[in-house]
């Protein structure tokens, strides 16, 4: 007879449009959980969504934009994970591509790259959102971002092909 108290957990996990959610016994997780998740950060990684994947023809559609790699990712938390992001500039870099490569965005605001950032909660800091400025200088001052207008930032060309190189060589 088995005297230990069964561990219950209950987890939900969503990666764009994926979605896993979880409840049963902790035991269970590596199992039947892990598997699913490391399927769905693949799915991700590959940038492919059903409604992505046909035209109205049946055709198969070219996935991402013309804009950049594919590759990178689908969230701010995986292209952070692959810039392999350490601080807050890194990070605002991180959502920075998301919003161009994935969002098909050309320029965004500082408040859309913080609500990408929050968006990476494995990388995101507090103190990221009251240094923001800074590190948005940071970026522009080394040519990795540019500053197109008030409040208006884009991904320098120079940084496009870098970013372009890192999905190739993934």
């Amino acid at each position: 007879m088995d005297d230990e108290p069964k561990q219950t957990i209950r987890m939900r996990v969503k990666l764009s449009w994926l979605e896993l959610e979880y409840e049963g016994p902790a035991s269970q997780v590596p199992e039947r959980v892990i598997p699913l998740l490391n399927h769905m950060l693949e799915a991700g990684a590959q940038n492919v969504s059903p409604l992505d994947q046909e035209d109205d023809h049946g055709t198969a559609k070219q996935q991402g934009t013309k804009k950049g790699p594919v590759s990178l990712g689908q969230s701010t938390d995986i292209i952070a994970s692959k810039l392999s992001a350490k601080t807050g500039a890194d990070l605002a870099l991180a959502a920075s591509a998301k919003l161009l490569f994935v969002d098909g965005q050309e320029q965004f605001s500082r408040k859309e790259i913080l609500r990408e950032m929050r968006l990476a909660p494995a990388f995101y800091k507090g103190t990221y959102s009251n240094n923001l400025t800074s590190s948005l200088e940071t970026l522009v001052k080394s040519d990795r971002l540019r500053l197109i207008g008030p409040d208006r930032h884009t991904i320098s060309a120079k940084e496009r092909e870098r970013l372009n190189a890192l999905a190739n060589s993934a």
